[in-house]
């Protein structure tokens, strides 16, 4: 039996304190510990606790990742730790529950003042500017719950008799709670799994095959290796049964270009204008993917059929890791036969539209100067085969660097071909981050001196999307998956694929300025 301690007879008040400090206040700070513990995500840490972690580890010179880590297992232990004591020691109960609601209300009010200063009352509103990521509830909303459970712990009695098991008690839950914590493993994703799929028949697909029926149900997660799709036939590749129904009657007969775009993509939209703005020799089919509920751009393709890839109206729709629209597939017969992934690689785009210019054998013999071999820029590494669970931000010690040495550029997808070659600026941004568009409007509207990639954090809030202002930039993003424990805007400039300096506090005027303009 669960030890009691003896209090005096209790007032109506009392009472309900004393159930919401036994009983809600362990189930709203287990909660808390459950979601991290779930999730492993550093960005559930309030702000200024992040902030703190950070500039700790920063300062003893840690690996960010490992000490973030550490960090982020003792608050889901320490947490956990609170519930259960509040919940089965009642000796404890009062002091613990006070003094960590009082920790959480001046952490919040600490947070409440940061968005006050960068958004007056409308950031404090929305709980942010987007700058760290989306968070949870609002902080105003979660310091008035906070505040309104401590008024009842503060009214809660104390018992009249202690419980003199209560120090082995909470010793033994220390242990569970921590090493709940320190044993939980850290997520990694593997980004080489895909759905199953049917193999590959060996006879030949005849052109009167007809294209398979919607499937009794969809998978939560379409992942494809395009490279490794070369070869198969359409029907075999998961995804491509999961364009919904009709699909043209030419997908499995003669040739075929099969366009995967996003309507908020202003990157297919420049295809479409550029290459299918008169009807193609080839019949085209635009699969659109469903990535976002941001306002749809108009996109122009004369003579192309179209389509959508599965959505559910209500409820949690599949994952499409596609990689970054637009990319195009070629097809013959219903297999297929190339696919272009990055269409800023012209000479692998003009391929696959059937475009690239024919190169005239010129006989005429002619005394050559010796050639002299260009240098070859570095290729640009692929995605790794295993991604961690999250990544924590380290560009204090990247200038002299390569960037794609470093976690934040190796996971870009598709970055431009082109990207290791000369100069370049790369700006890492979220879409609901107002210090980014400022930044974009301010500094990268027009035409721009230097080329320009903007690297999307995938992790904004999709109902809070601002428009991009840098009409100029090319577009990529941090492939989906990972947690990225980064605070937006970020300026990087680099020479041949080698930053040379970088910016991450855009309030630093003179700094930004002679960083765009490339002085180191």
């Amino acid at each position: 039996m669960m030890p009691t301690a003896s209090i005096l007879p209790l007032t109506r008040l009392q009472s309900v304190a004393l159930i919401v400090l036994r009983i809600g206040v362990p189930l709203w700070i287990g909660a808390g510990a459950v979601g991290k513990l779930t999730s492993f995500d550093p960005k559930t840490l309030p702000p200024p606790v992040l902030d703190a972690v950070l500039a700790a580890g920063s300062a003893i010179g840690m690996d960010l990742g490992t000490f973030v880590g550490g960090a982020l297992r003792f608050f889901i232990g320490a947490e956990l730790f609170v519930a259960l004591t509040i919940l089965l020691v009642p000796r404890f109960a009062r002091l613990l529950a006070s003094v960590v609601l009082g920790l959480f209300c001046a952490i919040l009010a600490v947070l409440i003042t940061q968005q006050f200063m960068k958004g007056g009352f409308d950031g404090v509103a929305k709980g942010g500017c987007g700058c760290f990521g989306k968070t949870s509830l609002p902080a105003w909303l979660m310091f008035m719950i906070d505040a309104a459970l401590l008024c009842f712990v503060l009214k809660a009695p104390t018992p009249t008799v202690a419980n003199t098991r209560g120090f082995g008690v909470a010793g033994a839950i220390a242990v569970i709670a921590f090493g709940v914590a320190f044993v939980r493993p850290t997520p990694v994703i593997d980004t080489t799994s895909e759905p199953s799929d049917t193999q590959p028949l060996a006879i030949a697909p005849t052109t009167s095959e007809i294209w398979p029926a919607a499937p009794a149900t969809y998978s939560s997660l379409y992942f494809v290796k395009w490279k490794d799709a070369i070869g198969k036939r359409l029907v075999d590749v998961p995804v491509f049964l999961a364009i919904e129904r009709p699909v043209p009657a030419t997908m499995l007969k003669g040739p075929q270009l099969i366009v995967f775009y996003s309507e908020t993509c202003e990157h297919c939209q420049t295809l479409f204008k550029k290459h299918f703005a008169v009807p193609s020799t080839i019949p085209v089919l635009r699969v659109s993917i469903p990535l976002s509920n941001d306002r749809p751009l108009p996109m122009q393709c004369a003579g192309c059929e179209s389509a959508k890839l599965f959505k559910v109206k209500i409820g949690k729709s599949p994952e499409y890791m596609l990689g970054t629209p637009p990319m195009i597939i070629k097809a013959h017969d219903g297999v297929i036969t190339d696919v272009c992934t990055n269409v800023d690689d012209e000479a692998a785009l003009a391929r696959i539209l059937g475009t690239a210019p024919v190169v005239p054998n010129n006989t005429k013999t002619s005394v050559q100067p010796p050639a002299v071999p260009a240098a070859t820029p570095k290729a640009w590494p692929s995605l790794p085969a295993q991604l961690n669970g999250y990544y924590v931000a380290e560009f204090g010690q990247l200038v002299g660097t390569r960037l794609d040495a470093n976690d934040f550029g190796v996971l870009i997808q598709k970055p431009p071909a082109k990207l290791n070659e000369g100069r370049w600026i790369v700006i890492y941004y979220r879409q609901d981050c107002d210090h980014c568009q400022e930044l974009m409007m301010t500094h990268f509207t027009g035409a721009l001196k230097v080329p320009t990639l903007a690297v999307a954090v995938p992790d904004a809030d999709p109902n809070g999307l601002l428009d991009m202002a840098c009409d100029t930039c090319s577009l990529a993003q941090l492939v989906k998956g990972p947690d990225y424990v980064i605070q937006t805007p970020i300026v990087v400039s680099m020479q041949d694929g080698v930053v040379t300096c970088i910016v991450e506090d855009i309030e630093d005027a003179a700094k930004l300025e002679a960083c765009i303009r490339g002085v180191k």
